[in-house]
């Protein structure tokens, strides 16, 4: 596909802004692509991106918890005393100052989550290229 971009600075976002106003327009991988960048998973993703590069650490709520298990007469004891299990929260949205997690994005739940969501969509895109050549 001739977008005629300068290979220094393309990125996802530049190749779908070529496609929505090229000769690609209202073709398959241009919906394709914009779908992608449109999706929620996609503009998290870029939130999350943008932030640990040009401002700061992505703010990750961590709670531990104690947990102990009391062993019955017959059973053979694994741990000799309490451990700790760590949730850790992903932040709802990295550009605000202040930090909230009441979206619940545990992880790595939530990665795994928003990873699958972007490879289907790039599937999806791959499966147009073919085509297109």
């Amino acid at each position: 596909m001739k977008l005629n971009l300068e290979e220094g600075i393309v990125s996802f976002q530049r190749v779908n802004t070529k496609l929505q106003g090229n000769t690609y327009k209202g073709s398959e991988i241009a919906k394709q692509s914009d779908a992608c960048c449109r999706s929620y998973a996609f503009k998290n993703l870029d939130k999350y991106r943008n932030c640990s590069i040009h401002r700061r650490q992505i703010f990750i709520k961590e709670t531990a918890t104690s947990v102990s298990e009391s062993v019955t007469d017959g059973y053979l004891a694994t741990s000799t005393g309490p451990t700790v299990a760590v949730e850790r929260i992903l932040c709802d949205d990295p550009l605000y100052v202040k930090p909230m997690v009441e979206q619940g994005r545990s992880i790595p739940e939530y990665m795994v989550k928003t990873r699958d969501n972007i490879l289907n969509h790039i599937q999806d895109i791959l499966k147009e290229i073919s085509i297109v050549k």
